[in-house]
């Protein structure tokens, strides 16, 4: 656990969070997340509902198809769009932002602090910083790691939502040790 809070900095460290840590801070990881397109499970209704639309869609032009020699065919053209629209946005959408959100992620974890830096899509950088401390959080999976809990309001009712380095895939491991070391160290400073 020791070489866990080691002060060199990684090898392959991005020279740009360098300049973004307090003075004495050390980096130990940063990294991205898996940015390549994936299915949600959360998203399971809308994907259902797309696949839906996709159907109207295909039923719609079936319907032109088969009234092609006639005017009326025309009238048929914009259920086409419709459907086809809404089995994009619905079905597609949800999944490609997703990707598209975590390939514009960067994650880092200092001795102190881990960090969220996201880009949208002009290039405007947001940084968050979750400090760790000995009572933080910590849990995940095999590919993600939680380090803190927010409280989100919506529509009058809030609810706590987990803060973690989604989708590191084998770097979650290290990532959990890193975490581990330094709450081990807080408890420790403030017993």
């Amino acid at each position: 656990m020791t070489e866990a809070l080691s002060s060199t900095p990684p090898p392959e460290t991005d020279t740009s969070w360098l300049t973004r840590l307090e003075p004495g801070e050390t980096l130990l990881w940063q990294g991205r997340p898996d940015g390549r397109l994936m299915f949600l499970w959360s998203r399971l209704i809308e994907t259902v509902m797309g696949l839906g639309f996709a159907s109207g869609a295909v039923i719609c032009l079936a319907m032109v198809f088969l009234l092609l020699p006639q005017l009326v065919a025309l009238a048929v053209l914009p259920g086409v769009v419709f459907f086809t629209l809404a089995a994009f946005f619905f079905g597609f959408w949800p999944h490609y932002a997703d990707a598209k959100r975590r390939q514009r992620t960067r994650y880092a974890l200092t001795d102190r602090r881990a960090i969220i830096a996201q880009a949208d899509r002009l290039g405007h950088v947001s940084l968050r910083s979750f400090p760790i401390h000995a009572d933080s959080p910590l849990g995940g999976g095999y590919d993600r790691v939680i380090f803190a809990t927010e409280r989100q309001k919506w529509r009058g009712r809030s609810h706590d939502v987990d803060i973690a380095f989604e989708r590191i895939g084998n770097e979650a491991r290290a990532v959990y040790d890193h975490l581990l070391a330094i709450k081990t160290a807080r408890r420790d400073e403030g017993a």
